[in-house]
């Protein structure tokens, strides 16, 4: 009898070891996971570096900025020491250990939720993640799952060995992978880049246009929907800015990458705190030289258009907008899930039709402080703007150099009006505009396509002219929106919805006028004469307007750095921190009551069923083994009874399962009276 139970508490103590060794492998795999997602890189000698309550700002700092880089998630940051996240990183790992080793023990396999549902949220913003990492996770879950199960009667050993076999499997795959610099087949890239446009698809709505794609872009076919429903004070023609492409990469265009844009935040928020931003700069410049604003309240709903993007005017006067964020001062991101559906804004009358005149009247103008402190702000944002949107690939520029003829010699700036005007003769008497066309058969580059074709639409125009201002030294952006044109003006009413059919999608070229900003630049004649047309004979000198800008002497000017938080905000965070650890202590403490409670009780409810077991025999070999469980003190009537149960193939009659009780209960007595 010794022998067995020493057996079975000797397997008990086994599992323990188990549960406890799969609980730490769980708890490694994960933060192995989160730390790769986030960027955070851990090294023995970060460990001692710092204290934690520093430690732990720079751990959310490093979190905000990778999910600003991946996902344009902005999240508020917070000053500290320059301390690495080592401190933090360890505390959390051990008290994540402690975590796993509770849930793992606890046999309650729905709490491996607590690791899944962070694991997916992460895969769902798209951080990158080193693939090992995920590899190792998703064995240290199968095994813990099959453990869980197993140790707890419910589980098949053939599982644990397949979890094993899996967990040596992705320890093996983890080192090739990691050696040999493997990357994911282009194949199953394009695959899930499709889904997730699908997906998107179904989420946000889609359009006529396919948001910079060029690659699969068709005829494009008559379509009677309201894309947009507009309500104006004051009906005007204007340019509705939607997606803004910066980025050709001879398929699609694509915008600026979260990373380029998080990086020009600071930037962008001390320009914003010196009231300079490029979504509102038209309306500035019309302040600046004395022009009478008016003002004009224009709401916008979204029916059938994509609601990814926001529509907005060149004339915008406020860029603060509920529910967007600002996107490097490109366009105002909605943040909402289901996208941009229904906002206000105000705005100034048409800009896009006077904008030369404008930028003579800004440049030629008496100079004084509140322009000196303008055209300081528009230096900054003037230096990114050509470090990101004057990009040429050196083909395709001698492509284009070759085929066209136009374009500046090295880095020199063309003259806008001379620019403008060459391209539009180049398009206009070199192809055709037709909404029937093909689509780019796969691998080839749409430009050249175009080129050779010389038949296309709006997007065709558009991205040609656009590359051709680069070429210039002149930086452009590839648009697509809506057109509230002139005829529509005419027809609207002050205050009443206006349905804006699909067929006013577009796509157009803009450029930006150093000093002024971004303006629309048509250049297909059909909507030439939809459109008010600046006058290219007016306000644009022989130079380009940079030279006409006497550039103020100032400091660095930029005042970019976020201001740093207060104490009471930094207290702020630690207290968060604090109730953070302090709720996730609580939770390991309830777990491991539960477990530990919870398995008793049921082991008690488990035995008091099999007390009241229809055959006697079994119930007195219960009662044996409960007695030998909790330490009663057993008589040699109790001995005997159990023992002859256990072992023989007597019978056992019901006034031998009463005796035991009557034992069981003397039993717990006696112990009671001793302790």
């Amino acid at each position: 009898m010794q022998l067995k139970y020493s057996e079975a508490g000797n397997g008990r103590k086994l599992n323990m070891i188990q549960e406890c060794l799969v609980g730490v492998l769980l708890a490694a795999a994960f933060m192995a996971a989160l730390c790769s997602a986030l960027g955070i890189s851990l090294s023995p000698a970060d460990l001692p570096a710092g204290n934690p309550a520093d430690g732990f700002i720079s751990l959310w700092n490093t979190a905000a900025d990778r999910f600003g880089e991946n996902n344009f998630l902005i999240l508020p940051k917070y000053a500290a020491e320059h301390v690495g996240t080592g401190p933090a990183v360890a505390l959390i790992g051990v008290m994540l250990i402690l975590f796993s080793i509770c849930v793992v023990r606890s046999h309650l396999r729905p709490l491996l939720l607590f690791y899944l549902v962070p694991f997916v949220f992460m895969l769902a913003l798209g951080l990158d993640m080193r693939p090992w990492t995920g590899i190792l996770f998703a064995a240290a879950v199968l095994l813990s799952f099959t453990v869980m199960g197993s140790c707890s009667g419910t589980g098949l050993p053939i599982l644990r060995e397949a979890a094993v076999t899996v967990l040596i499997l992705a320890a093996v795959m983890t080192v090739w992978i990691h050696a040999a610099g493997i990357t994911e087949p282009q194949l199953l890239t394009d695959a899930g880049a499709g889904i997730v446009s699908r997906l998107e698809d179904v989420r946000y709505g889609s359009g006529i246009l396919k948001n910079g794609e060029l690659s699969g872009l068709d005829s494009r076919k008559a379509v009677n929907r309201t894309a947009l429903k507009i309500t104006m004070e004051k009906p005007q023609s204007m340019y509705l800015r939607g997606y803004v492409g910066e980025i050709y990469t001879g398929s699609r265009w694509n915008r600026l990458s979260n990373q380029t844009a998080y990086s020009f935040r600071d930037t962008g928020y001390g320009l914003q705190k010196r009231g300079f931003s490029a979504l509102t700069q038209a309306a500035c410049v019309q302040k600046l030289i004395g022009q009478k604003q008016g003002g004009n309240r224009i709401r916008i709903r979204t029916e059938s258009a994509d609601r990814r993007n926001s529509y907005l005017p060149y004339e915008l006067m406020d860029g603060n907008i509920d529910g967007m964020v600002n996107f490097a001062d490109a366009a105002e991101k909605p943040t909402g899930f289901r996208g941009a559906s229904d906002y206000s804004v105000k705005i100034a009358d048409n800009q896009t039709g006077v904008w030369t005149d404008q930028v003579g009247r800004l440049f030629s103008g008496v100079w004084n402080d509140a322009r000196a402190r303008y055209f300081v702000s528009e230096s900054h944002y003037n230096a990114f703007v050509y470090e990101n949107d004057t990009t040429v690939s050196t083909e395709l520029r001698a492509l284009l150099k070759k085929r066209t003829g136009i374009g500046a010699e090295g880095t020199k700036h063309m003259e806008y009006r001379e620019a403008i005007e060459a391209v539009r003769k180049y398009l206009s008497g070199n192809f055709v505009y037709t909404e029937k066309i093909r689509p780019v058969s796969g691998g080839s580059d749409f430009l050249e396509n175009f080129l050779s074709t010389r038949r296309g639409c709006d997007v065709h125009y558009a991205t040609l002219a656009a590359m051709m201002f680069r070429c210039c030294g002149i930086p452009s952006r590839y648009v697509e929106g809506y057109l509230v044109t002139v005829g529509d003006e005419a027809e609207m009413t002050a205050g009443k919805d206006w349905l804006l059919p699909e067929n006013r999608a577009h796509a157009w070229t803009e450029v930006y006028v150093d000093g002024y900003g971004w303006v629309p630049v048509e250049t297909v004649p059909k909507y030439m004469k939809l459109m008010k047309q600046a006058d290219l004979s007016i306000g644009l000198s022989g130079t380009d307007a940079r030279e006409q800008a006497q550039s103020p002497q100032s400091s660095t000017g930029r005042d970019t750095e976020e201001p740093t938080k207060n104490r009471a905000r930094e207290r702020r965070v630690l207290w968060i921190f604090g109730l953070a650890a302090l709720c996730v202590l609580s939770a390991l403490l309830l777990i491991w009551l539960a477990a530990r409670f919870g398995r008793r009780l049921m082991r008690e409810i488990r035995y008091r069923k099999a007390f009241l077991h229809r055959d006697p025999g079994r119930a007195v070999r219960s009662l044996y083994d409960y007695m030998k469980e909790k330490g009663f003190p057993l008589s040699e009537k109790a001995e005997a009874l159990g023992c002859f149960a256990a072992f023989s193939n007597g019978l056992i009659q019901e006034r031998d399962r009463r005796d035991m009780l009557e034992e069981m209960k003397r039993g717990k007595r006696e112990k009671k009276q001793r302790s």
